[in-house]
């Protein structure tokens, strides 16, 4: 995975993913299941250390949706839960419908 150190008056402000994610009562392990990460990396995040690009892309567009005066609501019409699992969770018997 493509990451670089946090630096200074970047993209994030890690602390604000962590309040996040207290604010939601979540551990670690629970957080990083949910947004496609694993505790460690979602650590490094969270004390201003890592980047990934995956967030780093999102931040990014999120910006040219504001600027073009669109919101998150705008292009996801709904919110649904996740029905297909990941690559890694999929098992050989798993066909997509």
């Amino acid at each position: 995975m493509n990451q670089q150190k946090y630096q200074p008056n970047q993209i994030i402000d890690p602390k604000v993913i962590k309040e996040l994610r207290d604010k939601l009562d979540l551990k670690q392990s629970e957080m990083a299941e949910i947004i496609g990460c694993n505790r460690s990396e979602l650590s490094l995040i969270e004390n201003g250390k890592l980047i990934p690009d995956w967030l780093e892309r999102f931040i990014r567009l999120s910006r040219l949706m504001s600027q073009a005066g669109y919101s998150w609501e705008d292009v996801i019409m709904k919110f649904p839960e996740p029905t297909t699992p990941r690559a890694s969770e999929q098992s050989a018997e798993y066909q997509y419908k």
